[in-house]
């Protein structure tokens, strides 16, 4: 299969995607029909719009949406009446039944989290380790690949454990002074780690891309020039991601059941599906162009002479294995998010309500923890797609029992 053929559909598969979900019948069909209780929230079963801290696409334009706890048997929510909710755009989901066992769900979803958690943790701090300690990978690629990692053990850090305690607890924990900054560094830093982590593969791409195009000029990007880029990276990531400091706060409802909620208005809105939609479409689309360049310059190289064969070809070679790991790091980055975007832009695409089929809901919810997993992917990547950062795993394994071993004899 040639490189392109596999590029194609990241390119291609919003536009698709869309264009499909843009005639009601299809949606309709997907989702089900049939009327329901008005549903303000992610995909599945909250009753009103409530954010768990997870980066997504899905707001409502809403003048307000009156708050309540985070989980419920249908035959358990609270009635909603007209003068409690007040849409504008009329963009909304409409639930058909319950499709879960709730214990079932609490139980899959707590141990995927916990599963997450322990891979992301022990996997991204060993990418570190494994660049620091190996001189020859203090290279620019692998220093935006520990940026990477970086921002996912500061996602799985604080996003897992508060996700794992809001499913066993059903409530936010934390009330007064602490419980609201809190609430607004769980809700931010999430967003700041995925904007971050989307900039790093525009890095890495264009790192690659100088190197495939002028590979006897000097490295473009310097160590120096690298710190920069990676600082810049999160100024930029946490600019971006400001509003969602003064939009998110605990909120209680009728039963004084604290939440922590992203409080949403039309304006508000409008700026963070623009500003994840930028993230997620041209961003992809400009690093799928980057690559499409990059392996059809490798496959049309010539070796020049019969001196330089060998050396010719190592290097071919190199960038060959290099371009398959950041080619691979991206399409992992987007197989874990794509799905959970384009579900939480369907609202903007229908005129009406949306009926949520138990299929749908199924979908969704796989879609969430999918995305929720996203940071535990990038080591494993590396770990298993890399025969350097699978080395350098050895020796680091190697390393540790050597230490363990000579403390044990230790007097």
């Amino acid at each position: 299969m040639a490189m392109s053929d596999l590029l194609f559909p990241i390119l291609q598969f919003p536009q698709i995607v869309i264009a499909l979900f843009s005639d009601s019948r299809l949606i309709d069909s997907f989702l089900g029909k049939g009327p329901s209780m008005i549903l303000i929230e992610q995909w599945y079963s909250l009753p009103t719009h409530q954010f768990e801290a997870v980066p997504c696409l899905y707001y409502h334009h809403l003048d307000y949406i009156r708050s309540s706890s985070t989980r419920f048997q249908e035959s358990d929510r609270p009635q909603m009446r007209s003068s409690d909710l007040k849409l504008n755009g009329s963009h909304a989901l409409v639930r058909t039944s319950s499709c879960f066992d709730p214990s079932a769900k609490k139980i899959g979803e707590t141990f995927a989290l916990c599963l997450s958690f322990v891979v992301s943790f022990g996997g991204n701090i060993v990418i570190g380790v494994i660049v620091n300690r190996t001189k020859n990978m203090r290279r620019p690629i692998n220093f935006f690949i520990v940026n990477m990692a970086m921002t996912d053990l500061l996602f799985s850090i604080i996003l897992l454990p508060l996700s794992v305690t809001k499913r066993l607890l059903d409530s936010w924990t934390i009330g007064g002074s602490l419980g609201q900054t809190l609430c607004k560094l769980v809700v931010f830093l999430p967003y700041v780690s995925v904007t971050v982590s989307f900039q790093s593969m525009v890095l890495i791409a264009v790192d690659r891309f100088l190197a495939v195009l002028f590979p006897l000029r000097s490295p473009f990007i310097s160590s120096k020039l690298c710190l920069i880029l990676i600082l810049a990276t999160w100024i930029i990531g946490m600019i971006t991601c400001t509003p969602f400091l003064f939009e998110s706060k605990v909120l209680y409802d009728s039963h004084r059941t604290q939440t922590c909620n992203v409080w949403v208005n039309s304006a508000f809105g409008v700026y963070a599906v623009s500003i994840f939609s930028i993230l997620t479409f041209l961003t992809l689309s400009f690093i799928t162009m980057l690559y499409i360049v990059m392996y059809s310059r490798i496959k049309s190289e010539r070796i020049p002479g019969e001196h330089s064969v060998d050396i010719q070809r190592q290097r071919v070679k190199r960038e060959q294995n290099l371009l398959k790991l950041s080619m691979t790091i991206v399409i992992a980055f987007t197989f874990c998010w794509l799905p959970h975007n384009i579900i939480l832009l369907l609202p903007y695409l229908h005129k009406s309500n949306l009926s949520v089929s138990c299929v749908f809901s199924s979908f969704a919810a796989a879609a969430r923890v999918l995305a929720q997993f996203s940071c535990a992917i990038n080591p494993c990547v590396c770990l298993f797609f890399s025969r350097n950062y699978s080395r350098g795993l050895k020796n680091f394994i190697r390393c540790a029992n050597h230490e363990l071993g000579g403390n044990q004899f230790a007097p």
